[in-house]
């Protein structure tokens, strides 16, 4: 495609587009700011409630995780058929109002758990606004782009991490000290309603098109069906879902590994176990940048690459902590997984750009919801099953080959997926 017609495509979608993408990043940084809240002080809640670290654990992250699953595919059904601009701030009120909560509801087991639901129906519509705003408001050439930066909303769980635990624990109760958090959804609801109201004076020339044509439920339901029937459709579907189980499995297993004593471990302990995952967080924030910007300048919007890419690197990165020469030096094991942290997104960033190149924009919103909701169940299967060879075996070693599998597999379906980039036609599809 020549310079001028790349030119003429980005002239024809509003400037406005960026603001809905900056509505989409906010979101997603505040979904995972709430999620992550408890982490840091989860043994606080758990001593004040008179509770274990485990059933606080199950309670208020492994309860809202599994909500979470289940609010994307409601969330992609809402997106569909009434719109991203109504479904996305409604999901944030429901962050400000769960978190807001706390203050008056949060001395009880039962309540929190139920306020950790509201939570998690709140930030199902963050996990997938990005695929239809990008869809729908940005042209081809600027598709990698426009997921490279959705790399900041990861700075949500690592200011939370940080700065969390200090604010809150520095007020009268935890519950109070949430109220921190509810002044920046408070700041990030207000903006993101506003674009949401303001974005019907600036529609995209795909969202025009559409409005103009006559989509009915029935057409909208034979066009799913054709992606149902799709191979892309499980391709893509399986690329998510080994991507979820590498980057939640080596989340849960690195940091112990690092931190407890050898045999088992490394034994650099805790502190310095959580500051090698901060690195690898910090790496991941740039390597989703980099993914986009490659796919758009490098690989000219094919995502294939990229996705042989991540999936080899995080085969060699992930695997290679096991080996001393890597983690014998402070200096290499930090520059090796920030390397690796930079790499792991490539393969989700891939996987969203092969979505909205495939899919047309008024079935994006189902098939994102579906793959995010497989995508979070096999994440846990990943964390489960780590966990489990750990147990059986009283090593790493087993968890981490199980991941060097994931990684082979999901090689396997990349290369599969190389001849199935076209966009599938539909009735009521528009082009972008």
């Amino acid at each position: 495609m020549s310079n001028k017609k790349l030119t003429q495509q980005s002239v024809q979608f509003p400037a406005y587009r960026w603001l809905m993408l900056s509505s989409a990043v906010l979101s997603m940084f505040c979904a995972q700011m709430v999620t992550m809240s408890f982490a840091p002080i989860m043994g606080v809640i758990a001593s004040d409630l008179g509770i274990n670290l485990g059933t606080a654990s199950f309670g208020f992250m492994g309860i809202n995780l599994f909500s979470t699953a289940i609010g994307v595919i409601i969330a992609g059904l809402l997106i569909d058929k009434i719109g991203i601009n109504f479904v996305m701030p409604c999901g944030l009120i429901l962050i400000l109002l769960g978190n807001s909560l706390l203050s008056i509801f949060g001395y009880n087991y039962i309540s929190i758990v139920i306020i950790r639901i509201i939570e998690a129906f709140g930030c199902a519509p963050a996990l997938i606004a990005i695929q239809p705003i990008v869809s729908y408001w940005f042209p081809s050439n600027e598709q990698g782009l426009a997921f490279g930066l959705n790399a900041f909303c990861i700075l949500g769980p690592v200011l939370s991490g940080i700065f969390g635990p200090k604010l809150m624990l520095s007020s009268s109760t935890w519950q109070n000290g949430m109220l921190y958090y509810s002044v920046v959804f408070l700041i990030a609801t207000i903006f993101v309603v506003s674009v949401s109201v303001s974005s019907k004076y600036h529609l995209p020339p795909t969202l025009l098109k559409e409005l103009n044509e006559d989509s009915t439920q029935e057409k909208l339901k034979s066009d799913f069906k054709k992606v149902l029937y799709n191979p892309a459709f499980f391709l893509g579907l399986c690329i998510i879902a080994f991507a979820n189980w590498i980057t939640q499995a080596f989340n849960d297993l690195s940091p112990t590994y690092l931190a407890v004593d050898a045999p088992i471990g490394i034994g650099y302990g805790a502190e310095a176990a959580g500051t090698f995952s901060a690195l690898t967080w910090i790496g991941m924030m740039f390597g989703m940048f980099f993914a986009g910007f490659i796919i758009d300048k490098v690989f000219r919007g094919k995502s294939v690459p990229i996705l042989l890419c991540g999936f080899i690197a995080n085969f060699i990165l992930i695997n290679g902590i096991l080996f001393k020469l890597v983690y014998s030096s402070t200096t290499v094991l930090t520059v090796w997984l920030m390397i690796a942290g930079i790499f792991n997104p490539f393969v989700s960033v891939g996987n969203q750009c092969f979505a909205v190149k495939v899919f047309a924009p008024n079935v994006i919103g189902k098939v994102s919801a579906i793959w995010t909701c497989v995508g979070n169940f096999a994440g846990s299967a990943g964390v489960i099953t780590g966990s489990f060879a750990l147990h059986i075996t009283g090593n790493y070693k087993m968890s981490f080959a199980i991941i060097a599998v994931i990684c082979v597999l999901g090689l396997i379906a990349s290369l599969l997926s190389s001849g199935k980039q076209d966009r599938i036609d539909t009735e009521s599809s528009v082009s972008a």
